[in-house]
């Protein structure tokens, strides 16, 4: 079920709490903080440090990396004078400790501007691709087609294939780990947004 409240406030806040308590059992105990501008009817959810937006340093197995976790919501008219939580847009980005830009970069627009052709869902990356006859063109002038990336999976990318140890270690009677239970139980509230 979608992440539901009174107003944009009450229903952004619930999904930080949600999402404060998916990164500490995962790959991070540093918060994301919901910054409402006082003129739009947007919320910006992200890592922030003096101000503004920011990252997460996390030990991956090819060493330390920055993550940076950003989302833009809004609201929509839900049932019983409730609204739902919406998003108009994400960044992830990955990028190893001292480099100068993300080695992989998740994006989304809901509604991009006019004129802007591509991929709505995309991936980019500083990454040289052979395209036949030595040609080679950077990621990072493409938009590499996903589809919708939820952030249940960007963390289940950094523990599986780049190492980050996941912070719950607790397996369950059935030798599931806690980390994978809670991205399966994440993954299935905000299946329906």
């Amino acid at each position: 079920m979608p992440f539901e409240g009174r107003n944009l406030n009450q229903v952004s806040t619930t999904f930080r709490s949600h999402l404060n308590r998916l990164l500490s059992h995962t790959i991070t105990r540093r918060p994301v903080v919901v910054f409402l501008p006082k003129q739009d009817e947007v919320v910006r959810i992200s890592f922030r440090q003096g101000g503004g937006p920011s990252t997460a340093t996390i030990q991956a197995r090819f060493g330390p990396m920055e993550l940076f976790l950003g989302q833009m919501c809004d609201v929509i008219d839900g049932e019983h004078e409730r609204v739902q939580l919406r998003t108009r847009s994400y960044r992830y980005s990955i990028m190893p400790q001292g480099a100068t830009e993300p080695l992989f970069r998740w994006e989304y627009e809901r509604f991009p501007s006019a004129g802007s052709y591509w991929c709505q869902h995309h991936l980019q990356g500083p990454i040289d691709l052979d395209v036949g006859r030595g040609s080679t063109i950077s990621l990072n002038d493409l938009h590499l087609p996903t589809g919708p990336v939820p952030i249940e999976d960007v963390i289940r990318f950094l523990i599986v294939d780049l190492g980050v140890p996941p912070l719950d270690t607790s397996v369950d009677d059935d030798g599931v780990s806690g980390w994978h239970r809670r991205l399966v139980e994440s993954a299935s509230i905000r299946s329906s947004e």
